[in-house]
């Protein structure tokens, strides 16, 4: 179980220096989905829980991930909302948390971190 915690578009991102707002708001698009695509493809992920209160991120991956929404009150909250939903769903197991702004990483690189992180309590960046 993977939770992916990721600010509104509006908001997301603010440090990406862009001409404009919508190529950023693109960008934080691109960047989520990539790392949403190669969680899918990783053989260790069965279900990903997003969390976010954006309706596009919603539209863009609600047919492929469990959507939580959030108030935006900080990375800490969206992330315990996520857990959250996945023990109200009486799941017990690992958990992982993978921040939506890894567009290079792929499903071999995930499947990696997966099964080092089984031997660990955390693994670092």
């Amino acid at each position: 179980m993977v939770v992916v915690p990721i600010r509104s578009l509006n908001t997301g991102k603010s440090r990406l220096r862009t001409d404009s707002d919508a190529l950023r708001r693109q960008l934080a698009l691109a960047f989520f989905l990539d790392t949403i695509a190669a969680l899918e493809r990783s053989v260790l992920v069965d279900r990903i829980v997003v969390v976010s209160g954006d309706s596009t991120i919603g539209r863009a991956v609600r047919s492929r991930c469990e959507i939580v929404a959030d108030d935006e009150t900080g990375l800490a909250a969206a992330i315990d909302i996520g857990v959250e939903q996945l023990r109200k769903r009486q799941y017990s197991g690992s958990v992982a948390v993978v921040l939506p702004d890894l567009p290079f990483a792929t499903a071999h690189a995930f499947d990696t971190l997966f099964l080092c992180a089984q031997t660990r309590s955390s693994v670092s960046d």
